[in-house]
């Protein structure tokens, strides 16, 4: 893992798959950045690498950061999803965004996040961006430039002790998202044909 260890920032870190996670496994949750796991990048098969907890947390230093974003785009033969929570922090970067083989997108648990960090996203100009609404804890009822993003993915929590949220409001965002013709994922207790992957994700994995 690139970025081992992260801090909670808002609502939808209560319940951190992450921590849970570190905890299990007896490793600590102190986020630091490890820069040896770079050198990863372009080897083996071209394949989709996500970067899970947060490449933009307040530990990672501004070199630390572009040296990622070097790596990634020399690796061209992969693709990268990234997610943030610090979407303030993106304005910095916007000139190492435009990769065509970066995905960089938010989470946004609810109406107050989303209003919040996806116009900072959209505003660092990213070559793919996206939301990953997940765990959804409110409705969305106004998912403003939602057409300007690549791809939209939606759940509910998991685990012992989820906070659950009614199927109509993840069948609402389905539905805002196909009225913007964005390629939207249900993830967990969606059935296959609720499950759509951007033309450029199948192209990567073969199937499109």
């Amino acid at each position: 893992m690139l970025v081992p260890g992260c801090t909670k920032v808002s609502e939808g870190c209560d319940h951190c798959w992450s921590e849970s996670m570190s905890k299990r496994t007896g490793k600590g949750f102190e986020p630091r950045f490890d820069e040896k796991q770079l050198a990863r990048f372009g080897k083996g098969k071209p394949r989709i690498i996500s970067i899970w907890n947060d490449l933009f947390h307040e530990c990672v230093t501004d070199e630390q950061i572009m040296d990622a974003f070097i790596a990634m785009t020399l690796a061209g033969d992969n693709i990268y999803l990234i997610l943030t929570k610090r979407a303030w922090r993106l304005k910095d970067y916007s000139a190492l965004l435009d990769s065509p083989n970066i995905w960089l997108g938010v989470t946004a648990e609810n109406q107050a996040r989303w209003d919040e960090r996806v116009p900072q996203l959209l505003a660092a100009n990213p070559a793919h961006p996206w939301v990953m609404c997940e765990p959804l804890l409110e409705e969305i009822k106004r998912p403003r430039n939602i057409e300007k993003l690549h791809w939209v993915v939606a759940g509910e929590e998991t685990g012992k002790s989820k906070r659950t949220i009614e199927e109509a409001v993840l069948r609402a965002l389905l539905w805002d998202a196909d009225a913007a013709a964005v390629p939207f994922w249900g993830k967990a207790g969606y059935g296959e044909s609720d499950r759509a992957y951007p033309p450029a994700l199948l192209h990567h994995l073969g199937k499109h």
